[in-house]
C-alpha cells in the first residue's frame, strides 16, 4: 500500500494533473475510457435549473453532482469522500470570489462513472457535506473543467435530458444553430498557486444597455454588478438564495432583477433574472457580470471550447421528446411501464356529482395522487407533472412527486385553480428530492415554459379525473421548491 507520504506525494502529483487538465492538447484526455462520445443523463432537466448528473466515485453511490465547467478541479463533499473511502491530502490553494486563497485538501478517486463515461484517477477537492445543496436537492458536488476538459466539446439537451461530451472529430454543429463567439479573459492576478480558468466574454444588451459579460453555465441566474441595474432597467425584487462558487465558497443573495429582454449574438432570451455580480477575482472595467443558465433556456447548447464558440439550437417540444427523454434511464423494466414516468396521476373532485344546492360557496380544492406502476416496485422515482388550465384560466404551478424506492404513492391537496386543468406527465427521475418526513411528498414549482393545449389534446396517457366516492383523507400541504443556483 506504501507509506503515508508517499501516497500523499502521488495524490499531490495528481491534483497537479488535474488542475492542468483544460491544457490537453487534442482528443479526449488520456485517464478517459476508449471512445469519442459519451453521454450522462441529466436530472430534472425541464426545471431548467442546474445542470445536474448522477455518478458513481470509486464504485459508490450513484450521487447527484452539478456541472460547472468554470471549476478547476470536481468537487466532492465529505459525505461521498467517507463512503467512497476516498484518500484525504492537502494541495494547492484556490482563490475564492472574494479574492482570498483558501486552504484546499483533496480525495483520491480511483474511478468516476458518469453514464457511458469511465475516468480513473481523477482527484477531487474535498467541502463540507450539503456545501452545493439547491432547489430542494441534495447536491454531493460539483464535475468541473478536468472532466469538461478544453480538448472536447460539451453539449448539453434539455429535451432529450442529456449532456453529450466528445472529441472534436466526433462532434457536429446541428443545422440550425446560432454560432455565438466569446473572446476569453485570462487572468492576471499576481502571486497565487492557481490562476483562475479564464472568462469567457461576450457583448450583450440587457434591456437595450450594452454588457461584457461571462458565459457561465454552473450557475442558474445570470449576474450584473448592482451599479448597472438602474440603468439596465432591471425589475427588482427581494430573493433568499446562498450561491456557492467553483472552490465552495457561499455567499447569501438577497436581491433579484428581471431583464425583459438579453441578447448576445444572435441569440435572444426573455425574463431573465440576474443577481448581483461580486467576483472580485476580475478588475471592474473588464467584464459587469455572467450570463447564466437562465439567458440559455430557451436553446440547446453546444460548446466548442477549441473553436471559443458557443452554438445554440432551438430548443424543441417537450411532448414530441417524451419517450426519448423517459428512455435516457436505459432501463426495460422501467420501459415496460404502462403509463409515462411509471408513475399514474389522478385527479379527485370531492365535490364531483353533488347538487347545486349543496356545493359550498367556496370550492374546497381537488387531490390529486400519484401511484406508482407496479414494474416500477422498489425504485426510487420523481415524476414531473405539467398542470394545464383551460384556455382563460391563470397558470397553476406544476407538481413534482417525490416516491422513495420504498413508498407506493403520494398525494396533495390544491386549490380549485387546478380544477378542469390538464395534468401531464413530462418527465421522470431516478433521483427524487428528500422528503420532509416518512413516505412520499409533492414540490411545486414554476411552470418553466407553456404547453399548447392543441398538443396536449394529442399527447399520450393524460392524467386520470375521478370522483371522490367520499372525502379523501387530510393530505400534507405541497412544498414550493426555492430556485436553484
Amino acid at each position: 500500500m506504501g507509506s503515508r507520504r508517499g501516497r500523499h506525494a502521488a495524490l499531490a502529483a495528481a491534483v497537479a494533473g488535474a488542475l492542468a487538465a483544460g491544457s490537453c492538447a487534442a482528443g479526449a484526455p488520456p485517464w478517459f475510457a476508449k471512445g469519442d462520445s459519451w453521454t450522462v443523463p441529466l436530472v430534472g432537466p425541464l426545471e431548467d435549473g442546474l445542470l445536474l448528473v448522477p455518478a458513481l466515485v470509486n464504485g459508490h453511490g450513484p450521487y447527484v453532482f452539478a456541472i460547472d465547467p468554470d471549476a478547476q478541479v470536481s468537487i466532492v463533499d465529505q459525505e461521498v469522500a467517507t463512503e467512497a473511502d476516498a484518500r484525504p491530502g492537502e494541495g494547492p490553494h484556490l482563490l475564492d470570489e472574494t479574492d482570498r486563497q483558501q486552504t484546499r485538501f483533496y480525495a483520491e478517486i480511483l474511478e468516476w462513472n458518469l453514464g457511458t463515461l469511465t475516468i480513473r484517477q481523477r482527484p477531487a477537492q474535498l467541502v463540507p457535506a450539503h456545501t452545493f445543496d439547491a432547489g430542494g436537492r441534495r447536491i454531493h458536488g460539483v464535475i468541473g473543467r478536468d472532466i469538461i476538459a478544453d480538448s472536447l466539446v460539451f453539449s448539453f439537451d434539455r429535451d432529450l435530458g442529456v449532456i453529450t461530451i466528445a472529441t472534436q472529430k466526433s462532434a457536429k454543429v446541428p443545422p440550425n444553430a446560432i454560432p455565438l463567439k466569446y473572446e476569453p479573459l485570462y487572468s492576471r492576478i499576481e502571486n497565487v498557486e492557481v490562476l483562475p480558468i479564464s472568462r469567457r466574454l461576450v457583448k450583450a444588451n440587457i434591456n437595450g444597455v450594452p454588457a461584457e459579460l461571462h458565459l457561465d453555465l454552473g450557475a442558474s441566474p445570470s449576474q450584473l454588478r448592482y451599479r448597472s441595474w438602474t440603468k439596465a432597467k432591471l425589475a427588482e425584487s427581494e430573493l433568499q438564495l446562498l450561491l456557492a462558487d467553483e472552490v465552495g465558497m457561499t455567499r447569501n443573495i438577497t436581491k433579484e432583477g428581471v431583464a425583459e429582454t438579453v441578447t448576445a449574438g444572435g441569440a435572444t432570451s426573455t425574463k431573465v433574472p440576474f443577481v448581483p455580480y461580486d467576483d472580485r477575482r476580475w478588475p471592474d472595467q473588464d467584464l459587469e457580470g455572467t450570463l447564466g443558465l437562465s439567458f440559455f433556456k430557451p436553446y440547446s447548447v453546444m460548446v466548442n471550447w477549441d473553436k471559443e464558440t458557443y452554438y445554440l439550437s432551438p430548443r424543441r417540444d417537450v411532448l414530441s421528446t417524451l419517450q426519448a427523454r423517459l428512455g435516457r434511464w436505459q432501463s426495460k423494466r422501467l420501459a415496460a411501464c404502462a403509463v409515462p414516468g411509471c408513475v399514474k396521476v389522478t385527479m379527485i373532485d370531492p365535490m364531483a356529482g353533488r347538487p347545486a344546492d349543496q356545493m359550498p360557496e367556496k370550492h374546497p380544492g381537488v387531490v390529486i395522487t400519484f401511484v406508482r406502476d407496479p414494474n416500477a416496485q422498489d425504485v426510487a422515482l420523481e415524476v414531473l407533472v405539467a398542470a394545464t388550465p383551460p384556455p382563460g384560466k391563470p397558470a397553476v404551478k406544476w407538481l413534482v412527486a417525490n416516491l422513495p424506492a420504498d413508498v407506493e404513492r403520494a398525494m396533495v391537496h390544491v386549490s380549485a385553480d387546478y380544477l378542469d386543468a390538464t395534468l401531464t406527465t413530462l418527465d421522470m427521475s431516478l433521483f427524487p428530492r428528500e422528503c420532509p418526513a416518512q413516505g412520499g411528498c409533492v414540490d411545486m414549482v414554476l411552470p418553466p415554459q407553456e404547453l399548447d393545449p392543441k398538443i396536449l389534446a394529442k399527447s399520450p396517457e393524460p392524467a386520470a379525473s375521478e370522483p371522490a366516492a367520499a372525502p379523501p383523507e387530510p393530505a400534507p400541504a405541497p412544498t414550493e421548491t426555492p430556485p436553484g443556483q
